[in-house]
């Protein structure tokens, strides 16, 4: 989890300060303050779960159990999304490691923001020094390894460890979550994960109002729902008002002379 050095604030003079806002380590290795809070200025998801035991141990959030949980639910369905594009050609031998990049609300829901194709692998930190390697060689074993075995012939090489506590060395840190080539997308969005005051539902296309706030007023919701009912009530033009309409587009189209 990255973190910002500077204290978050939503006030006018500092919406323009990006080491508020952007917790990229880009940004954030610039700031007079970076690494004053913690190393890299990261902290591990162990790191977390005892800062939300100390300030918000009435929320009773664990990282595993939920803010993990909807990362991984965001990850299947943004795959599924996207399943045509992704290895489009039908190579047998590829793969690729995407870098998901979420936000926390206050509410302590996730959010995605973005999904690298070519994420930082930077050793920024202690904790990055030991979790990229380990990930790397980890995504190998269940990829290149497969095809390319790393002890072919009479000769037994030493295998390099990559430690990473309270994991073992047997142990692959990747989990398979989803499978591309299901016919089925059978991923329900589970609302009792959701604590925020308003829920999107996308199967159904509304917004659904859970507490107070609602990101569309209620009466413009009906209002469009109103026009797209009339507009296809509408009459279609007539023929010669259809040829005006396209005389006057084409004169839109002419380039202007300088």
């Amino acid at each position: 989890m990255r973190t910002s050095s500077s204290i978050f604030s939503l006030s006018e003079e500092n919406v323009d300060n990006k080491f508020i806002h952007l917790t990229n380590n880009a940004v954030q290795k610039f700031n007079n303050s970076y690494c004053n809070f913690e190393d890299g200025n990261q902290l591990s998801f162990d790191d977390f779960q005892e800062y939300l035991n100390k300030k918000f141990p009435e929320k009773k959030i664990s990282v595993r159990n939920d803010l993990i949980f909807q990362m991984k639910s965001l990850i299947k369905k943004s795959l599924f999304s996207a399943q045509k594009k992704i290895n489009a050609e039908d190579r047998k031998f590829c793969f690729e490691i995407f870098g998901y990049d979420f936000i926390i609300d206050t509410d302590f829901n996730l959010w995605l923001i973005e999904i690298n194709t070519n994420p930082c692998l930077e050793l920024s930190s202690q904790l990055l020094k030991s979790l990229i390697p380990r990930m790397l060689d980890d995504a190998f074993k269940i990829t290149l390894d497969l095809v390319f075995s790393p002890n072919t012939g009479n000769e037994t090489k030493e295998i390099k460890q990559y430690n990473v506590d309270k994991y073992d060395n047997n142990e692959n840190m990747w989990e398979k979550i989803c499978d591309l080539n299901e016919n089925v997308f059978s991923l329900a969005f589970d609302s009792s994960k959701i604590n925020s005051e308003y829920l999107i539902n996308i199967n159904e296309q509304q917004i659904l109002r859970i507490k107070k706030n609602i990101i569309l007023p209620k009466r413009k919701m009906l209002y469009a729902k109103k026009t797209f009912k009339i507009s296809k009530q509408c009459p279609k033009p007539d023929k010669q008002e259809d040829k005006g309409a396209e005389q006057i587009n084409k004169k839109q189209l002419q380039p202007s002379k300088v």
